[in-house]
């Protein structure tokens, strides 16, 4: 199965999975078409990209951030920058669309990615309703924070391990094995998290082979996340440090990242009570589940997403106190600033149940078919008729463009001393963000007379 999937494809097999990783833009497009309708700049997806340009994009790899690298968002939005310059001629001129198009791209290979990677493991139908799960998982209201944009992606970095150490455990040639530790690497240095799970897994296979055999097939991995533990880990003594409210910590912990994307539609009339009641049902299920496939893959995709996933949720916990300060009543969801932390978490959820659904549907025992069909059903029944709460078509529930759009913005550039750069204003506009580029790329053609940039 994995030397199938990692052999180079069929065109039948490629007529299959493009047009779903085209189908995936097309949904995700037309779930929060904002990004394309109100063309600006937001956050990191507008100060970033101006740091690469300013200073150079190797210079932007390291110094995004003062407590950990953020090198898969930074090749992100390299391409973005460098699509829009291909498109129009200036690096500008179509950024925030062509970052939205990055966004789907990268959130749609990720859906396209678990169906792939499941071939031997799901049925097809039911590997399609993983791929749609994955674009329709409920974001809060930190939709258009999320899908369009880039700053959130390494939320996703934990379910990309699992699906590169999954291949690389079925067996692979050294270069390949070379391409997935990169990639492993890449994960890394996108989210710190990821220096964990690469030590589990190399502490897991310590104990299953000989050590000689052990070093020969994790050295491309043990070495190089040595190497950038000694650079990562002392920066991350910088993460903020806040107080934890163990009052809500039943929903920072739990009810947001396992309870809200199967009852996302009613999680504001939830309690502590129903939410733990909840989570043990759905582990119980999962547990049983684990116990009940012969084949080596489901069990090992099962055990690496379950082992990932109490790690991913533990660490967030910790590098995020915050997360358990926000006062809420009744589980009215969270400040639209922190929902984004649990979309990977939520993502991660999904993959897991719908994998154990599976175990229970081909099971011998006809209790245990009936169990998974009706968690299934359950599951399509809740997301299909409230497809309109996940469906941004019309108006977002977090509008980001308040004001100029970024062609507007781009006009108003204040020169800085110096000369040689100018600054942006990027949203929200509150001051606090802005894009630093040098002012050769502001293309003054655009802008009315009224509105010349001041550079």
């Amino acid at each position: 199965m994995i030397k199938d999937i990692l052999r180079r494809p069929s065109i039948k097999y490629l007529l299959i999975i493009f047009p779903l990783f085209l189908l995936g833009i097309g949904l995700l497009a037309l779930r929060n078409p904002d990004p394309l309708r109100n063309p600006v700049l937001f956050c990191e997806d507008g100060s970033w990209p101006g740091l690469g340009l300013s200073y150079g994009w190797s210079y932007a790899l390291l110094h995004t951030r003062g407590d950990y690298y953020t090198m898969g968002n930074v090749l992100l939005l390299f391409i973005a920058v460098k699509l829009s310059w291909l498109l129009s001629g200036n690096v500008f001129n179509l950024l925030p669309q062509t970052i939205a198009i990055v966004s789907y791209a990268f959130y749609s290979s990720m859906a396209t990615a678990a169906f792939i990677v499941t071939k031997k493991v799901l049925p097809n139908k039911l590997r399609i309703v993983l791929f749609l799960l994955f674009l329709l998982i409920p974001l809060g209201k930190n939709e258009n924070q999320i899908i369009g944009r880039l700053p959130q992606i390494g939320y996703y970095m934990p379910i990309i391990t699992i699906f590169l150490l999954y291949i690389r455990e079925n067996g692979v040639s050294l270069c390949k094995r070379l391409a997935i530790d990169f990639g492993l690497l890449l994960c890394a240095a996108t989210n710190p998290m990821i220096l964990g799970l690469a030590f589990v897994y190399v502490c897991w296979d310590f104990f299953r082979n000989r050590f000689t055999n052990w070093v020969k097939k994790n050295w491309t991995i043990i070495i190089p996340f040595l190497i950038l533990s000694i650079f990562l880990i002392p920066t991350m003594a910088n993460y903020s440090r806040v107080p934890y409210d163990k009052s809500n910590l039943i929903e920072a912990a739990i009810g947001r990242s396992i309870v809200y994307p199967f009852l996302f539609p009613w999680y504001h009339h939830l309690h502590n009570a129903e939410v733990l009641v909840f989570t043990v049902m759905l582990i119980i299920f999962i547990a049983v589940a684990y116990t009940l496939p012969k084949d080596i893959a489901s069990k090992r995709l099962l055990l690496f997403s379950i082992v990932t996933y109490i790690i991913y949720n533990t660490a967030l916990i910790i590098t995020r106190p915050m997360l358990t300060t926000i006062k809420v009543s009744h589980y009215k969801s969270f400040d639209f600033a922190l929902d984004r932390y649990y979309t990977g978490l939520n993502a991660l959820i999904i993959f897991i149940t719908i994998i154990s659904i599976y175990q229970f549907i081909r099971s011998n025992k006809t209790a245990f078919k009936y169990v998974g069909w009706i968690i299934l059903s359950s599951i399509l029944i809740i997301y299909i008729s409230h497809l309109s709460a996940i469906f941004e078509i019309r108006q977002t529930r977090f509008p980001i463009r308040t004001g100029l759009y970024f062609s507007d913005q781009l006009c108003l550039a204040k020169e800085l001393p110096g000369g040689k750069l100018a600054k942006v204003q990027v949203n929200p506009e509150d001051g606090l963000w802005n894009l630093i580029t040098p002012i050769q790329y502001i293309d003054k053609s655009r802008c009315s007379n009224n509105s010349q940039p001041k550079i």
